[in-house]
């Protein structure tokens, strides 16, 4: 995978998560809010837990800190895990997490 930056990956959950990209700053993705609420919002699952938690559930993609390497590892294509090509590995378990979303959904 070609390296994106943090806002690409924001930019690309949103996407994948079906948010309207109300726009795009120079470090911050906004999405509009959810229909109860009014305005707009930052969309940052590298920076919010709660976030990346929520989407670490709804993907089934838990980070598992690696003993050798010192990173943490996602599983995105348990097939092709043996080999390594389905493990995105990252310092960040957030960066790790988006990163096996985004790669499953290619």
């Amino acid at each position: 995978m070609n390296e994106l930056t943090d806002l690409e990956i924001c930019q690309r959950i949103a996407e994948i998560e079906n948010r309207v990209i109300s726009g795009i700053g120079s470090l911050n993705v906004f999405v509009k809010c959810e229909p109860s609420q009014v305005g707009n919002e930052q969309y940052d699952p590298l920076a919010d837990d709660a976030l990346c938690f929520r989407l670490m559930l709804k993907y089934d993609m838990p980070p598992m800190k690696s003993e050798t390497n010192n990173l943490y590892d996602c599983v995105f294509d348990i097939n092709k895990a043996i080999s390594g090509a389905g493990i995105i590995s990252n310092e960040s378990p957030h960066k790790a997490i988006c990163l096996a979303i985004i790669k499953s959904k290619e």
